[in-house]
């Protein structure tokens, strides 16, 4: 199963982008468009130590970045 399998739906008007060069792992929300602005970021350079499982710590934050922004997407359109 690959990693951006296991990421919520973003918000409407948002994609994920999600890097992972060894066990460093970068998840970011984007608008989408010609002029992708980046909502919000988030890194680790250990990953594969994450707890309980590094999935489900991964869908967690995912899950707290789309709620955040999915309110600012809202009001900017």
């Amino acid at each position: 199963m690959a990693l951006k399998e296991v990421l919520p739906t973003p918000p409407r008007g948002a994609r994920w982008c999600l890097g992972r060069r060894g066990d460093h792992v970068t998840l970011t929300l984007r608008t989408r468009g010609l002029r992708r602005r980046v909502l919000a970021t988030w890194d680790t350079q250990a990953f594969s130590e994450l707890t309980p499982d590094p999935v489900t710590a991964l869908r967690e934050v995912a899950t707290q970045m789309a709620g955040r922004c999915a309110s600012r997407l809202v009001t900017a359109a």
